[in-house]
């Protein structure tokens, strides 16, 4: 059985993720940054790592870049795979520089998600990911209401970086449970914010609250 570490700092990510790999027949440890990662690591090297490139304190491609020093000094090569929204053509020279073994864009498919990481550490196969899907999107629903919870205070105080993170946020996990509209919503909040367009912040988060109460 591998020992598999995943970062992210969505903790539905966290889940879903863990619980894919899990019934792979893989051993699955989390983390809620980089920083935390490399703790983990540092305790009990794992088997592989999945990271997520955009964590506070620590991001993805610094805790690899550290994961990587740590395999040349042991003499070993671990197999990394980062996991972003991103296009992987617009990163490809930081992905090179961190090292990365393998890519994955969200949405994760299973499939793609199982298949790559048993192309490293053979264990079999994992059931579909729609059930699990279903059963954590009350997850996903709480995390979007106290998120959403925290706006206001937040655009009283023109706190725009904050506000953007949440439009980040709000992005990649509408992505990886399969909610392409609400993402695309994320995305704009996160523009709006960096934009400092207090009434456009407004009318999205108003279209956001509306649409996750529709799941």
């Amino acid at each position: 059985m591998a020992r598999i570490l995943v970062a992210d700092d969505m903790e539905e990510n966290r889940v879903l993720f863990a619980r894919i790999l899990r019934r792979a027949g893989h051993s699955v440890s989390v983390a809620e940054d980089g920083m935390v990662a490399l703790a983990l690591d540092a305790a009990q090297p794992f088997d592989m790592v999945l990271l997520d490139l955009e964590m506070p304190r620590t991001d993805g491609f610094e805790a690899a870049e550290a994961l990587r020093a740590r395999d040349w000094a042991a003499g070993i090569r671990r197999p990394m795979l980062a996991v972003s929204a991103f296009d992987p053509r617009s990163i490809s020279a930081k992905l090179a520089k961190a090292d990365f073994d393998e890519y994955l864009q969200k949405p994760v498919d299973q499939r793609s998600l199982v298949g790559l990481v048993d192309r490293w550490l053979p264990a079999g196969t994992a059931p579909p990911m729609d059930a699990d899907i279903a059963e954590l999107l009350p997850m996903y629903i709480a995390k979007r209401r106290e998120d959403l919870s925290r706006t206001a205070a937040l655009v009283a105080v023109a706190d725009w970086e904050a506000l953007a993170r949440i439009g980040h946020t709000l992005r990649g996990s509408s992505l990886m449970f399969a909610l392409p509209g609400i993402a695309k919503l994320g995305t704009a909040l996160e523009l709006a914010a960096r934009s400092a367009d207090t009434s456009r912040v407004e009318a999205l988060l108003a279209e956001i609250a509306a649409a996750v109460e529709r799941l």
